[in-house]
């Protein structure tokens, strides 16, 4: 009897919220803000059903969809098992990483960490190991955006690793060089994103005398870009006295920040599209 009772709950909840997904735009939002509640009373079967509806949900071209479901990318992983986790929500969440849009980057590599350490807590490890490639090659990537996204990403990481056993050491090897290697990057925008999260990467003891992390903070606080010196410069204090950085940093011609052009490009993606309800009308529209 209650398995009959719990079916035809189900059921009318699967009919009523497929309506919201066929209504309005104002209306259909409102489902999609709340998927993964919903997924989290369904059985796991019937849940399984709606990856199909995920899938479809993060390719929409409405941009404030997109972010709803990369900001519930971290609670829908944890209700499917690793496998599909990695088959299905890791491929969702690395393309809303590289979205068009910031705000919806952002809104995805936040949960970044949360997928990795899901994927970690399987016997196989082939798949945390490719998360992890995945990540790595975004630092190397020709679109300065990509690579934005990288130090990003390795901002939300490291708190992760910090509270593991060894976390901080698995860190280093891992994420670090090619975190560090940006802070010659040619593009200043990324080179300010970098000064932004070593302010809260190298609070760690074991970072602050970190060799490595010492010569690209010098970098930093003496680049001649002036806002990315600008928010180096509380990373100074990290800099033994009489510090001589032997490597010249080679991505300091440009002087200035990423041409209008390139700032433009997302723009009229966010602007040309109808103003939806609930949606965080009062942040500004600027890429970083």
């Amino acid at each position: 009897y209650q398995r009959r009772v719990r079916d035809e709950t189900e059921n009318s909840l699967l009919q009523t919220f497929e309506l919201f997904l066929k209504d309005l735009d104002e209306v259909k939002v409102g489902a999609i803000q709340h998927l993964a509640e919903f997924l989290e009373v369904l059985s796991p079967n019937v849940r399984m059903n709606y990856l199909t509806l995920l899938q479809e949900l993060h390719d929409t071209p409405n941009w404030r969809f997109r972010k709803f479901i990369a900001k519930q990318l971290g609670s829908i992983s944890r209700l499917f098992p690793p496998s599909v986790c990695f088959n299905v929500i890791i491929r969702i969440a690395m393309k809303l990483s590289t979205d068009s849009v910031a705000r919806v980057r952002k809104s995805a590599t936040k949960h970044i960490a949360e997928l990795l350490a899901h994927l970690n807590s399987d016997t196989d490890k082939s798949m945390s190991n490719e998360l992890t490639r995945q990540i790595q090659e975004m630092a190397s990537k020709s679109y300065f955006v990509d690579r934005q996204t990288y130090v990003d990403i390795c901002g939300h990481l490291f708190p992760h690793f910090s509270k593991q056993n060894e976390g901080v050491e698995e860190f280093i090897q891992t994420f670090l060089p090619l975190l560090l290697q940006l802070s010659n990057d040619k593009v200043p925008n990324v080179r300010l994103i970098l000064a932004k999260q070593l302010n809260n990467i190298v609070q760690h003891d074991q970072l602050r005398v970190h060799s490595s992390v010492i010569e690209s903070v010098y970098k930093l606080v003496h680049d001649r870009d002036k806002d990315v010196s600008h928010f180096a410069s509380p990373l100074s204090s990290i800099i033994p006295a009489g510090f001589v950085c032997n490597a010249q940093p080679d991505a300091l011609a440009s002087n200035q920040t990423v041409s209008a052009v390139e700032n433009m490009e997302e723009s009229p993606k966010e602007q040309s599209l109808p103003t939806v309800p609930e949606v965080e009308m009062g942040e500004g529209m600027h890429v970083e």
